[in-house]
């Protein structure tokens, strides 16, 4: 039922177990492009339908601790 409601307003993407282990939802959208620690072809397709750019940082040491590109942002005023 939450699901059903979040898509009412938004569009959501199905991802695997290991996608999401991986942490492709922890992306960062800046001005068309994915701030992203891992692309594969399906993130990429889904990502290239929507007009926006993958970057792929490496964040592996951040991601040892839990951490992921949506941990270190900063939103400012």
């Amino acid at each position: 039922e939450t699901l059903a409601r979040i898509r009412q307003w938004a569009e959501t993407f199905d991802v695997t177990r290991e996608e999401a282990l991986r942490f492709v939802c922890n992306g960062v959208s800046v001005n068309g492009h994915y701030i992203t620690p891992q692309l594969n072809h399906r993130l990429e397709q889904i990502l290239g339908r929507e007009g926006i750019e993958p970057i792929v940082v490496d964040l592996s040491e951040f991601q040892k601790a839990g951490g992921s590109v949506a941990s270190l942002k900063m939103l400012l005023p």
